[in-house]
């Protein structure tokens, strides 16, 4: 048997994971999976301007979750390190009024306040940013193009392939949250035999999901996801991993929800079949 340990999602691109017990699934995604995200207003429109870890380590320090789990459609609660009360945000309504370019995709977006983007900006030292949320709209996944869907999936890993990474990498201690997936599976799994599941379908819980690519490795699984610490062990951490076309080494698996159904619920403990 197959099934899911871990559920997490991360309300604020980079930020801590939320973990879940039970998630929402929605054509778009799992409902309010970065759904705010950083961006430079000063980089041209059409290229990548999206900000994650890779260039704001210590986005991995900010608490981000949603105050009512379960819609993940209005209040949020962001806090950063030396403020222990934190602050409670809103969703703003209204026309897009910028764009975020992530995964070489136009993502419409509604900035927020200046006051809310300060909030972040000023931990990070980086006052140029500007904090924005994408539409609900987008969030459900209502008018994407299908070939846009596959860029934005729900990352799934096992932790098989964690444990073997581990006794590859040596004295390097680290766990499945390194890897900001969605989905932790564990039970009757060889290591890395997710990877042989590209162009197939599972189903967990009530979704169906379409396997549709390795997850390529970024730096990102370099940080320490409690202190934003760089911990320099990128080479044994992807010491004999499988690469794509690019040459890029890859580790767990990304998967979007088929078109079969328009709202279904992932839970820890659902059991994963192949569909």
């Amino acid at each position: 048997m197959i099934e899911v340990r871990g559920l997490s999602r991360y309300p604020l691109t980079g930020a801590h994971a939320e973990e879940l017990r039970s998630a929402t699934v929605l054509p778009g995604g799992i409902l309010g999976d970065r759904m705010l995200v950083l961006y430079d207003p000063e980089v041209p429109a059409g290229e990548k301007n999206r900000v994650g870890q890779k260039q704001q380590p210590k986005l991995s320090q900010i608490d981000a979750f949603f105050i009512d789990s379960g819609s993940a459609d209005k209040w949020f609660y962001i806090g950063v390190p030396d403020d222990e009360e934190g602050t409670e945000m809103t969703f703003w309504g209204g026309d897009p009024d910028c764009i975020v370019n992530e995964f070489g995709t136009d993502t419409p977006c509604i900035r927020q306040s200046a006051g809310n983007s300060a909030y972040i900006t000023n931990f990070l030292g980086a006052p140029n940013l500007w904090l924005a949320q994408k539409t609900m709209e987008w969030a459900r996944g209502r008018g994407i193009r299908p070939r846009d869907r596959k860029v934005r999936p729900i990352h799934i890993v096992s932790e098989a392939s964690v444990r073997a990474l581990q006794e590859r990498a040596g004295t390097t201690q680290f766990g499945s949250d390194r890897f900001r997936a969605n989905i932790v599976l564990d039970g009757d799994l060889e290591p890395f035999e997710e990877n042989q599941w590209v162009g197939k379908c599972i189903q967990i819980g009530g979704a169906v999901l379409e396997v549709v690519k390795p997850t390529p490795r970024c730096p990102v699984p370099g940080f320490d996801q409690e202190t934003g610490q760089n911990m320099k062990d990128i080479p044994k951490l992807y010491r004999g991993l499988e690469k794509d076309p690019s040459n890029t080494p890859v580790f767990g698996v990304y998967a979007v929800p088929t078109e079969e159904v328009e709202t279904s619920t992932i839970s820890v403990g659902d059991e994963l079949f192949f569909s």
